[in-house]
């Protein structure tokens, strides 16, 4: 399974945490490249290009909304726009937007501890496969 999974880095601190997100999800699946806020070149076409042709080809898109940025969010809209599974983790004392919380198609988790984070992404994983799988079955003959 592709996973596209997008964060806020890294003036916050938190580098080490998303690493350790990415490795826990490479275990099993494909990680797309994801964009951060910072880059060499944000104006750089083929930069931008690479980001969108990996979300058209995820599967589930999971991103960490515990503080703002404006490129996750691009990127949330451009996931939702194209009907890809979203699901946003956030820390328990952080506030997301109003119109997450009233969108049927974002799925939330908030986590506490770092455990409550890794059991929140393996529920998501989880579920994104049973999903497909479930797909697979019914577009099977009968």
């Amino acid at each position: 399974m592709e996973v596209y999974y997008a964060n806020f880095e890294c003036n916050t601190g938190e580098k080490k945490i998303h690493d350790q997100i990415i490795d826990y999800i490479a275990r099993t699946d494909t990680v797309l490249p994801a964009v951060s806020d910072y880059c060499d070149n944000p104006k750089n076409q083929s930069f931008i290009n690479k980001i969108l042709d990996s979300l058209r080809d995820a599967d589930v898109f999971i991103a960490d909304c515990t503080y703002p940025s404006l490129s996750v969010g691009y990127q949330l809209a451009y996931a939702e726009n194209i009907g890809i599974p979203i699901h946003i983790l956030c820390g328990s004392d952080s506030k997301l937007p109003f119109i997450f919380a009233y969108n049927a198609d974002i799925k939330i988790h908030f986590y506490k501890t770092e455990k409550d984070l890794f059991f929140a992404i393996s529920e998501i994983l989880n579920e994104v496969k049973e999903a497909k799988h479930l797909d697979i079955v019914d577009a099977l003959p009968d």
